[in-house]
């Protein structure tokens, strides 16, 4: 047996030491990559969320992203039919392809037609991920729109200001409605109706009679009063023809899917009309007796509208609302 020197027992002990340290270190690295990968999946929650999936009625299916604290993003609507599937708006576009596939997962028809509401990029973001190989459906004013360089105002909070560039080809539709279109998917008929100058100049609701359901965009915002983008043509009087107009062509029996958040019944549309009828009668009564909008925007609306202050669109947002829809004209926009 060979005795280690004084120098031979340091280099062993110094030897040892470098061994731990280096498992300390590669323990060290695996727990912080660990740490790196929990957070990278939280943030990527946080922004990104996941599906969840709502069966309305049979073909019909609602897709919602959600995070923990809030949805992401609109609703999309699914209709599966056996030969061929309908698409109702399409998503963010960060969101959009993940969203196709959710589609493509659980219908086995092809994507055939895809309808976009109305202009929002959370409802018109997506077209590229589909516009390939689809049809994609929507209202003249909305390729007027996309087409060119937009602003939006008050899209994400009140206040807000966005921009956004003019899209390219693949980003627009390529179908337009002027007023109505009507098609079969098997044995149900698709009915496509346009409603001027409401949440905004482009909105189009679409009727799945068979099925007694009818897909309304942001025409309705759930517990909240209504955004109405007076910037982009929409007015609250048109907002309310247009809510008139789909009570009377559905029956009581119908449910409606809003561009955010449940499944709402017919009375619950009902109850929205009055909403924006009362509501709208009561601030105009005020400004034709001569007050002005930050006077009627000081005192406020009666208690029993409380309920429909939102972060969105508090109280005193919707009576600037109504007041704008005065002051502001929905003319046309030019063609591009």
């Amino acid at each position: 047996m060979r005795l280690l020197g004084a120098r031979g027992f340091s280099a062993a002990l110094n030897q040892t030491h470098a061994s731990s340290s280096t498992v300390k270190i590669k323990r060290i690295l695996g727990i912080v990559g660990i740490v790196v990968v929990v957070l990278a999946g939280i943030a990527y929650h946080f922004l990104f969320g996941y599906i969840v999936v709502q069966n309305v009625d049979g073909p019909v299916t609602v897709l919602q992203r959600k995070n923990v604290l809030h949805q992401i993003g609109a609703n999309v609507t699914v209709y599966a039919g056996s030969e061929e599937t309908i698409v109702v708006d399409t998503q963010l576009k960060p969101m959009a392809s993940s969203t196709r596939s959710k589609v493509e997962a659980l219908s086995k028809a092809p994507i055939t037609k895809v309808i976009v509401t109305h202009w929002h990029p959370d409802h018109s973001g997506g077209i590229s991920s589909f516009s390939i190989d689809t049809e994609v459906i929507a209202h003249i004013n909305v390729l007027k729109r996309l087409s060119m360089p937009q602003e939006g105002f008050g899209l994400t909070k009140p206040r807000s200001h966005h921009e956004f560039a003019a899209r390219s080809t693949d980003g627009l539709p390529n179908k337009m409605v002027e007023s109505r279109l009507q098609f079969p998917v098997g044995a149900t008929t698709v009915d496509v109706v346009h409603y001027p100058h409401a949440h905004t100049d482009g909105d189009l609701a679409v009727f799945f009679h068979e099925s007694e359901i009818v897909v309304l965009g942001d025409l309705i915002w759930p517990k909240s009063f209504p955004f109405v983008d007076v910037h982009n043509g929409g007015s609250v009087e048109g907002l309310e023809s247009a809510l008139q107009a789909i009570i009377q062509q559905s029956k009581p029996s119908y449910r409606f899917v809003p561009g955010h958040g449940a499944t709402l019944t017919f009375d619950d549309v009902v109850e929205y009309l009055e909403l924006v009828s009362q509501s709208r009668h009561w601030v105009e009564s005020r400004l034709d007796d001569g007050r002005s909008v930050n006077q009627v925007i000081e005192s406020g609306l009666p208690g029993n509208w409380e309920q429909w202050d939102s972060p969105l669109v508090p109280t005193t947002v919707w009576i600037k609302m109504i007041y704008d829809s005065r002051t502001i004209p929905t003319e046309a926009i030019p063609r591009p």
